[in-house]
């Protein structure tokens, strides 16, 4: 994977990439783990599910600032910080004795993600500057495919061998590795001395945080509660008042002027339209497999691994594409074609519809998202001068957050009020006989964000015709 890239840069690179590859462990075993901790510390479920919503907010909430910072003060300074912090994190998290100091020291592991995830992309920039720049984030987002693929396994055998604590042990190795590595391979940066603005940083941290918790809690109780509508009202006000700051002040944390650079800007739109497709994919499509095709957890899941499996595969051979060939953007429209196409036809499977069928459209899932994510974060990441690609990363990271977020508050949404329709009464939770109910609402959550991707192509194709025109 790693042999043709040229020798220091591909030690930058490998220790680079062990940061999202920790981060996607990390979160796949904490998913795993929480009905363990939930018992472990006497705690319900929903208070136990803060253990994951804790990080997720703390992360949306400061990916910007630190995308900022690494454009001050350096990439790879906020990127040691943000890996060390984490690693301190994880050792808390291991020591923690009670839900809320459990919870406490997510939120320091979520300051180190978000320092390291705002500025890895950005690093990976600066070491190839020219060819080989796609397939290095092709490898990026290989590693964390293989996060998301090896994270359950492992949480699973770490805690039934050792117990929960444990599984936040694996990151202490990884992290030092990353940081002693980084200390000895990362070149010197340049500081830029300009003033960082804490306000509008506040302000976003303010907005996002609310918007993801939005997203997370309505899948629960619903969007017209007053406490849901309290915190959208805090969400818009904040963000309204963040844009006309960044407005007035010579400094912002976030320069609104790189989203008038179309490629940028359409480039971000069909990564949030992509996360959002593999979000409510990866969401629904479990409950099909166990619960209208009555397969057990492990076949379920032994299906669903085709997709990060061909994800690690396409995902290399795209990005290096994207190098040799100049064809990013006819391999973003691709992908993000594929992505489309493929959650259409989850939307018209049946109860009939053979499982090899069944992996085949998984497949065509991963294959498609893999054809799409490098490409994609190639254009997103050349397209801005060199002293705002730390920022550039950064709301590139922030929009896979909030993009599955949103794709499964989404799927969640119209996938229960599609089943409520069919059986004329409000329902929140699946039971066994409502097959046809069940159907319909996949149908209906799978074509809204299939027609939500299409609009991403249709911008795309658009954008492509105009400059071929110019």
């Amino acid at each position: 994977m790693f042999s043709k890239l040229r020798g220091n840069n591909r030690l930058i690179l490998f220790i680079t990439v062990l940061a999202p590859f920790m981060a996607t462990i990390d979160t796949s075993v904490t998913n795993i783990a929480l009905p363990v901790m939930a018992n472990a510390l006497h705690v319900s479920s929903a208070a136990v599910a803060w253990v994951a919503n804790a990080y997720f907010i703390t992360l949306i909430a400061d990916i910007i600032l630190f995308g900022k910072l690494g454009d001050i003060y350096g990439q790879a300074k906020i990127f040691q910080l943000g890996i060390l912090i984490f690693t301190i994190g994880s050792l808390l998290c291991s020591l923690a004795p009670t839900l809320p100091l459990l919870i406490a020291a997510r939120i320091i592991q979520a300051i180190g993600g978000g320092a390291t995830m705002a500025n890895s992309q950005a690093i990976i920039v600066r070491a190839f500057p020219g060819a080989g720049r796609g397939k290095a984030l092709g490898i990026n987002g290989a590693f964390v495919a293989l996060g998301f693929v090896t994270g359950p396994s492992l949480g699973g055998f770490i805690i039934a061998l050792a117990g929960w604590p444990c599984m936040f042990l694996i990151n202490i190795p990884f992290g030092l590795l990353v940081f002693i590595g980084g200390l000895l391979i990362f070149p010197h940066e340049r500081q830029q001395h300009i003033p960082l603005d804490f306000k509008g940083a506040l302000l976003f941290a303010l907005s996002m945080s609310n918007l993801f918790y939005i997203l997370q809690e309505s899948q629960i109780h619903g969007f017209f509660t007053p406490f849901i509508l309290i915190c959208s009202c805090i969400s818009v006000i904040s963000f309204l008042l963040f844009i006309k700051l960044e407005r007035q002040i010579t400094y912002p944390v976030l320069d609104l002027h790189i989203f008038e650079n179309n490629l940028f800007s359409i480039s971000i739109f069909c990564a949030f339209t992509s996360y959002m497709a593999i979000s409510a994919f990866s969401f629904i499509m479990p409950f099909y497999l166990e619960y209208i095709r009555q397969l057990d957890s492990a076949s379920a899941g032994l299906y669903m691994s085709l997709y990060p499996l061909l994800l690690i595969v396409v995902s290399p051979l795209c990005g290096a594409l994207s190098d040799h060939i100049g064809g990013a953007e006819r391999l973003t429209i691709i992908g993000l074609s594929l992505t489309a196409c493929g959650l259409f036809l989850v939307g018209f499977v049946t109860v009939n519809t053979s499982l090899s069928s069944i992996a085949l459209l998984i497949a065509l899932m991963g294959i498609g998202n893999g054809a799409f994510q490098p490409p994609n974060n190639y254009i997103v990441m050349s397209s801005v001068p060199s002293n705002k690609i730390g920022i550039a990363g950064s709301v590139n990271a922030l929009i896979r957050y909030i993009g599955n977020a949103a794709g499964i508050a989404v799927a969640n949404t119209l996938l229960y009020t599609g089943m409520s329709i069919i059986l004329g009464h409000h329902i929140t939770t699946f039971t066994n006989g409502h097959n046809i109910a069940f159907l319909f609402g996949m149908k209906s959550a799978c074509i809204v964000i299939a027609v939500i991707c299409t609009l991403g192509i249709i911008l795309t194709i658009r954008r492509r015709l105009y400059k071929a025109v110019v």
